[in-house]
């Protein structure tokens, strides 16, 4: 009996679905798709590695010395307060000490001068019992000068650096191949990536902080000039000299009044008495002036009534630029000397 069936109707040059291959071109494409991923991260820029260096501030280096040299000023001033302290301290109980002890010293020192030639015809002396201190002074010390210096050099340093070194490398690959017959096909799929990433980084920093600082004093100490000891009286008996200075007057061309002024001058008498204060005639008198541009005249001895005129005189050179001139006129006898101021 003959099959009804109709018959199997074939294809030519389509092969038939082999299982499973269809999943396996799924994968492949799955694969690609990873690898074009990868492909773009690797498009990515790299990152960036360390960071900015820090500020440099010295306010904080220079806060430090001030408070430094603060302490330091406190302490050398307080220090010379104590030393000066204690000096007066001991000036005081060295003073008492020796103003206790009595000794006899010359309170006195009387000179008897002779009316004759004004040397000295002798001495006597009036003792006294004083105390020590009239002429044995301790010396008082003082701080006369302290000077403080100071000087500070701040300085700070930072810098930060760094590289990074990114390297990455991709590699993807995939085939499809299929065969067809006539009692069926197949087909193969195959599908492979690479992809490595190297990173290098370094990052260095450095950091410098210096603080340096010179403190520098100078003190001086040194005896005060206002304690002094005392100098004995002296008292001379015997002859005495004055003298009277006039009023400076113009000298005229020929003594003319009309005429000219040619000069200036200035007359000075002395007047020398003895000791019982009579009038000392006859008896040379010397006599000196400071200004070497002064002329004086004068007779060089005393008259009956003890009196010398001495005239001094400056010549006009300019008249225009005619200034006054002030000297010192110093007449002597023996050791008796007088001193007057004269303005020609």
């Amino acid at each position: 009996m003959a099959d009804a069936s109709p018959p199997k109707k074939r294809t030519k040059g389509k092969a038939p679905a082999v299982p499973g291959q269809q999943e396996t071109v799924a994968e492949v494409i799955r694969t690609m798709e990873t690898a074009r991923e990868l492909g773009a991260a690797a498009e990515r820029p790299p990152l960036t590695v360390g960071e900015s260096a820090a500020d440099s501030n010295v306010a904080d280096e220079l806060a430090g010395n001030g408070v430094a040299f603060g302490e330091f000023v406190k302490s050398v001033g307080l220090a010379v307060a104590a030393a000066q302290s204690e000096l007066d301290k001991n000036l005081r109980e060295t003073a008492k000490a020796i103003s206790d002890t009595q000794i006899d010293v010359i309170a006195v020192f009387e000179q008897v001068v002779d009316d004759e030639d004004g040397s000295m015809k002798r001495g006597e002396i009036h003792m006294q019992k004083l105390p020590l201190i009239n002429y044995l002074m301790p010396t008082a010390y003082q701080w006369s000068r302290v000077y403080l210096e100071a000087d500070a050099n701040v300085q700070e340093f930072n810098s930060r650096s760094g590289i990074n070194v990114q390297q990455r490398a991709f590699r993807a690959g995939g085939s499809v191949s299929g065969s067809f017959g006539l009692f069926g096909g197949g087909v193969r799929a195959s599908a492979s990536t690479s992809y490595s990433n190297t990173s290098t980084g370094v990052d260095a920093s450095y950091s410098q902080d210096v603080a340096a600082g010179k403190l520098h004093m100078e003190a001086t100490l040194e005896p005060r000039a206002d304690v002094q000891l005392p100098k004995p009286f002296v008292l001379q008996k015997g002859p005495r000299l004055e003298l009277l200075v006039s009023a400076r007057f113009d000298v005229h061309q020929d003594g003319d009044t009309t005429k000219p002024v040619i000069a200036h001058r200035a007359t000075v008498t002395a007047l020398l008495r003895k000791t019982d204060g009579e009038p000392h005639g006859t008896k040379s008198l010397s006599v000196s002036i400071s200004e070497p541009t002064l002329n004086y005249t004068s007779t060089g001895e005393t008259d009956a009534q003890g009196k010398m005129t001495i005239e001094i005189t400056r010549t006009i050179a300019t008249p225009d630029q005619d200034q006054p001139v002030q000297a010192v006129l110093r007449v002597s006898f023996g050791l008796v000397t007088q001193s007057a101021g004269i303005t020609v």
